[in-house]
Protein backbone atom coordinates (compact mmCIF):
# COMPACT_ATOMS: atom_id res chain seq x y z
CA UNK A 1 0.00 0.00 0.00
CA UNK A 2 3.01 2.48 1.17
CA UNK A 3 4.15 2.31 -2.91
CA UNK A 4 0.75 3.57 -3.93
CA UNK A 5 0.15 6.33 -1.30
CA UNK A 6 3.74 7.58 -2.35
CA UNK A 7 2.95 7.78 -6.35
CA UNK A 8 -0.98 9.20 -5.25
CA UNK A 9 0.94 11.91 -2.88
CA UNK A 10 3.48 12.88 -5.94
CA UNK A 11 0.72 12.95 -7.87
CA UNK A 12 -0.94 15.03 -5.72
CA UNK A 13 2.53 17.22 -5.14
CA UNK A 14 3.07 17.71 -8.93
CA UNK A 15 0.05 19.06 -9.37
CA UNK A 16 0.10 21.81 -7.08
CA UNK A 17 -1.56 20.65 -4.19
CA UNK A 18 -0.58 21.86 -0.96
CA UNK A 19 -1.49 19.01 1.14
CA UNK A 20 -3.31 15.55 0.48
CA UNK A 21 -5.57 14.20 3.57
CA UNK A 22 -6.38 10.70 4.23
CA UNK A 23 -8.52 8.78 6.11
CA UNK A 24 -6.62 7.59 8.81
CA UNK A 25 -7.95 3.57 8.08
CA UNK A 26 -5.57 3.61 5.16
CA UNK A 27 -2.26 3.80 7.31
CA UNK A 28 -4.22 1.15 10.09
CA UNK A 29 -2.16 -1.34 8.13
CA UNK A 30 1.35 0.02 8.22
CA UNK A 31 0.61 1.68 11.42
CA UNK A 32 0.50 -1.75 13.19
CA UNK A 33 3.95 -2.38 11.90
CA UNK A 34 5.78 0.77 11.93
CA UNK A 35 4.10 3.19 14.35
CA UNK A 36 5.19 4.03 17.85
CA UNK A 37 1.77 6.23 18.16
CA UNK A 38 -1.85 6.25 16.54
CA UNK A 39 -3.51 9.70 17.23
CA UNK A 40 -7.64 9.84 16.73
CA UNK A 41 -10.10 12.75 16.89
CA UNK A 42 -12.28 12.41 19.73
CA UNK A 43 -15.22 14.25 18.37
CA UNK A 44 -15.98 11.29 16.50
CA UNK A 45 -17.27 9.91 19.93
CA UNK A 46 -16.19 6.73 21.43
CA UNK A 47 -17.84 4.22 19.35
CA UNK A 48 -15.75 5.10 16.65
CA UNK A 49 -12.61 5.34 18.32
CA UNK A 50 -13.08 1.98 19.41
CA UNK A 51 -14.11 0.72 15.79
CA UNK A 52 -10.70 2.01 14.61
CA UNK A 53 -8.79 0.74 17.71
CA UNK A 54 -10.44 -2.52 17.31
CA UNK A 55 -8.96 -2.59 13.37
CA UNK A 56 -5.68 -1.46 14.59
CA UNK A 57 -5.45 -4.24 17.57
CA UNK A 58 -6.48 -6.91 14.68
CA UNK A 59 -3.65 -6.00 12.29
CA UNK A 60 -1.21 -6.22 15.24
CA UNK A 61 -2.49 -9.89 16.45
CA UNK A 62 -1.62 -10.37 11.98
CA UNK A 63 1.56 -9.48 12.55
CA UNK A 64 2.31 -10.66 15.49
CA UNK A 65 2.93 -7.23 17.34
CA UNK A 66 1.64 -6.25 20.56
CA UNK A 67 -0.83 -3.67 20.62
CA UNK A 68 0.02 -1.89 23.96
CA UNK A 69 3.41 -0.93 21.95
CA UNK A 70 1.83 1.55 19.95
CA UNK A 71 0.71 5.06 22.01
CA UNK A 72 -2.86 5.89 21.36
CA UNK A 73 -4.07 9.46 21.53
CA UNK A 74 -6.56 11.62 20.42
CA UNK A 75 -7.13 15.52 20.23
CA UNK A 76 -10.59 17.59 20.55
CA UNK A 77 -11.45 20.74 21.86
CA UNK A 78 -14.13 21.53 24.70
CA UNK A 79 -15.84 25.07 25.62
CA UNK A 80 -16.03 25.42 29.37
CA UNK A 81 -18.69 27.42 31.37
CA UNK A 82 -22.18 28.95 31.78
CA UNK A 83 -24.50 27.34 28.79
CA UNK A 84 -21.17 25.40 27.50
CA UNK A 85 -20.01 22.01 28.74
CA UNK A 86 -19.13 21.61 32.55
CA UNK A 87 -16.39 20.96 34.64
CA UNK A 88 -18.04 17.22 34.84
CA UNK A 89 -19.24 16.82 31.31
CA UNK A 90 -15.48 17.09 30.34
CA UNK A 91 -14.24 15.12 32.64
CA UNK A 92 -16.81 12.15 32.09
CA UNK A 93 -15.73 12.89 28.43
CA UNK A 94 -12.09 12.14 29.27
CA UNK A 95 -13.14 8.88 30.75
CA UNK A 96 -15.28 7.57 28.22
CA UNK A 97 -12.27 8.40 25.90
CA UNK A 98 -9.60 6.42 28.13
CA UNK A 99 -12.74 3.68 28.43
CA UNK A 100 -12.36 3.62 25.00
CA UNK A 101 -8.70 2.70 24.71
CA UNK A 102 -6.86 6.46 24.33
CA UNK A 103 -4.24 6.94 26.50
CA UNK A 104 -3.76 10.30 25.60
CA UNK A 105 -6.23 12.67 25.09
CA UNK A 106 -5.03 16.30 24.10
CA UNK A 107 -7.86 18.71 24.60
CA UNK A 108 -7.80 22.94 22.99
CA UNK A 109 -9.24 25.04 25.00
CA UNK A 110 -11.60 27.43 23.65
CA UNK A 111 -11.94 31.22 24.63
CA UNK A 112 -8.58 31.45 26.25
CA UNK A 113 -8.52 34.66 26.26
CA UNK A 114 -10.80 34.37 29.10
CA UNK A 115 -9.23 33.78 32.69
CA UNK A 116 -12.71 31.12 33.79
CA UNK A 117 -12.29 28.44 31.36
CA UNK A 118 -8.83 28.32 32.03
CA UNK A 119 -9.39 28.33 36.36
CA UNK A 120 -11.94 25.78 35.45
CA UNK A 121 -9.71 23.45 34.12
CA UNK A 122 -6.86 23.28 36.19
CA UNK A 123 -9.09 23.96 39.23
CA UNK A 124 -11.62 21.26 38.30
CA UNK A 125 -10.96 18.85 35.16
CA UNK A 126 -7.10 18.42 35.70
CA UNK A 127 -7.05 17.33 38.98
CA UNK A 128 -9.86 14.63 38.52
CA UNK A 129 -8.41 13.22 34.86
CA UNK A 130 -5.01 13.08 36.60
CA UNK A 131 -6.25 10.18 38.94
CA UNK A 132 -7.04 7.99 35.97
Amino acid sequence: MAPVLQRIGQTAEDAGFASLWVMDHFFQIEMAQYADACNLYAFEGADVVRAKLAVLRRHCDEIGRPFDEIERTAIGIVDIGPGKMSSQEIIDHCHTMSDAGIQHLVLSLARVHEIMPIEKMGQEVIPAVSRF
